[in-house]
Order: C-alpha cells, then sequence, then structure tokens
C-alpha cells in the first residue's frame, strides 16, 4: 500500500512532499500497527540534563510510553527521554546528507538514552536484584530508526553511507572489542536501522532479527551493519524491530526471530536467496 501510493504519484507527476510520506506512513501504516501502552506523535526530546533554549533536532515520530505525557509549550510537543521507545525518520527519498542529519539526530538522542541509564543505575540500591521491587523495572534503550519510499538501489551502498555518516557524526567503531557472536549487547550510538521499501536493508548488528550466517560473522568480526538486498520484506523487519523496541512484557518477551521465519514466510523468502553481507565501519 505505502510503495504502490508512493510510485502513483511519481508516474502521475505529482511530488511526493516530505509531510505527505509521514503522514501515510501514519495513517497506513503505524496508526493499526502499535500495541495499547504505547502512542505517537511528532516533536522534540529532552533530559533532566537538557538546558533551557537548547538547539534540539525536531524528528518525524517519536514513539512514546502512553503512561507519560507529551508536554505541549507553544505549537511544539516535547516528550522526556524516559517515556521513548523509538523514534522513526520517513524520507520520500533518500540522499546521503539526509541520512548523515538522520544520524546526528540519532546519536543526540542515544546521548541522552546514556544519561538516562547512568541515572537509573547510580539510583538503583547496591546489590539490590531488579525483581525485588514490585513493580520497577530497568528502563527500555531507545530505538532510531530511518524509512525511506526510495533510495539507493544497492544495500550494500547504503551501508557505505551509514559508515560514513557515522564517521561525519563522530561515531567511533565502539563494538570492535566485542565478540561477533555477543553484538546484541551493544547498543548502536546512532541509527539502529534503515528501511528501503522494495529494495532491503542495513541495521547494527545488534539486531535481534538477525539473517546473517553466525560462521560469516564471526569471520567479519569487527563489522558494524548487516545488509540485505530483498525485493519485499523490508517492511515486515521493520515492523518486527519496533515491537521488539515497545514490548512491554518482560516476563514473555518478543522473540521476532520466530516470527520472521516462521509468521512471515512469503515476504521473508528472499532474505535467504537474496544477497547479503556485513560492513566495517
Amino acid at each position: 500500500m505505502l510503495l504502490s501510493s508512493y510510485n502513483w504519484s511519481r508516474i502521475n507527476g505529482h511530488p511526493v512532499r516530505q509531510g505527505d510520506a509521514r503522514e501515510n506512513f501514519v495513517r497506513y501504516f503505524l496508526g493499526d500497527h502499535h500495541g495499547e501502552f504505547v502512542t505517537f506523535g511528532s516533536g522534540e526530546i529532552f533530559g533532566p540534563r537538557s538546558a533551557v533554549g537548547e538547539s534540539r533536532n525536531q524528528h518525524d515520530i517519536v514513539v512514546h510510553d502512553r503512561a507519560y505525557p507529551c508536554i505541549r509549550l507553544g505549537g511544539t510537543s516535547m516528550f522526556m527521554i524516559n517515556s521513548v521507545l523509538a523514534t522513526i525518520e520517513v524520507k520520500s527519498k533518500l540522499t546521503k546528507s539526509e541520512l548523515t542529519k538522520a544520524m546526528t539526530a540519532a546519536k543526540k538522542v542515544k546521548e541522552l538514552d546514556a544519561e538516562m541509564m547512568q541515572d537509573f543505575n547510580a539510583r538503583w540500591p547496591k546489590g539490590v536484584a531488579l525483581s525485588a521491587i514490585a513493580g520497577t523495572k530497568r528502563p527500555q534503550h531507545t530505538k532510531c530508526f530511518l524509512v525511506a519510499y526510495d533510495g539507493p538501489s544497492k544495500m550494500e551502498t547504503l551501508s557505505d553511507w551509514l559508515s560514513e555518516s557515522c564517521l561525519k557524526c563522530g561515531i567511533p567503531n565502539s563494538h570492535r572489542d566485542h565478540p561477533a557472536l555477543m553484538m546484541h549487547t551493544v547498543e548502536s550510538p546512532g541509527l539502529d536501522g534503515v528501511y528501503i521499501l522494495g529494495k532491503g536493508f542495513v541495521q547494527f548488528t545488534n539486531s535481534p532479527i538477525r539473517y546473517v550466517p553466525d560462521e560469516f560473522r564471526t569471520e567479519h568480526s569487527t563489522a558494524k551493519w548487516e545488509w540485505v538486498q530483498l525485493n519485499r520484506g523490508a517492511l515486515g523487519v521493520f515492523f518486527l524491530n519496533l515491537l521488539y523496541a515497545t514490548d512491554h512484557n518482560l516476563a514473555f518477551a518478543l522473540d521476532p526471530i520466530r516470527y520472521a521465519k516462521e509468521s512471515f514466510p512469503a515476504s521473508m523468502q528472499g532474505l535467504t536467496d537474496e544477497a547479503h553481507g556485513l560492513t566495517k565501519q
């Protein structure tokens, strides 16, 4: 539906504006595909150490915990980092410069996220198990995604763009000392995944949905990005990553790998047949 609407507009000579791309994504996809504990909006994100008047990024979509309020100041919606589960940037056509802007915004969100985790760990009583105090849970790390209707035709190219964007944003190759098969324990310091409809996706290698074989991952132990080229299924992979990022059921956490392999067989068939790879920074 999303890609068909975009292509129809292009064929008929109607340029797809950025606002239209975001509105269609919310109307045709996100509006019907989120749980009861979360909601979404657009605006700025701040933390307890944020200064009044400092420059902040305007995020296309902020997915946040419904239990927290959205603070409206004038015409701006603002979200506390404690409530933010994910951000989603939506692009009609992804360019290298737009990707760098998105990476910069994601880096700032991850810095706020790191501050939140530091504050939580500092307040938590030493030696007390998390399960010891009823109703208490560790904050979830905020995930940052980008979805595009169009972009580079090769996902390996997009992976190279991401590596270049990291360098421009001053993001180090922070997981170089981690074994490849332990990458799920390492948080991305910027974007977590980029999904281009009808072409494929690139993800930071900590994604719970991993399609590159473990032996290949071990061979390329310092790789930072996993890319998969396929004609359909990128939105399905994004959907499962978003569900995982917003999962509130800690006792029975979502296992997205099983759903990817068993519940979406038609859209995921290409993942084993199409090109895939890992890219170093």
